[in-house]
């Protein structure tokens, strides 16, 4: 994922990364380019990644044991949920 999130910046950059600024600014903007595992993402004010979380269980189907998604919390956020950085 940050290797493609890096490539994606670049490109839009056309491979003129030597401007820090400018660089993290593309990066922020090529966020919702690429394919994540978990989905669409975005990053907060703190350059946190902002994505969904998945509740899984694992389940036997047949002889195999495999993970099975039980339910989807979209937009987890550092920010709003651990609030360690608002005291």
């Amino acid at each position: 994922m940050a290797a493609q999130l890096i490539a994606a910046a670049a490109t839009a950059l056309k491979r003129e990364v030597g401007d820090r600024s400018k660089f993290r600014d593309s990066i922020r903007s090529s966020a919702n380019q690429i394919q994540a595992p978990r989905g669409q993402m975005r990053f907060d004010r703190y350059q946190q990644v902002i994505h969904s979380v998945y509740v899984m269980k694992v389940e036997r189907q047949g002889n195999r044991l495999v993970n099975t998604i039980i339910d989807k919390i979209p937009d987890v956020s550092q920010e709003d949920t651990w609030k360690w950085w608002k005291k």
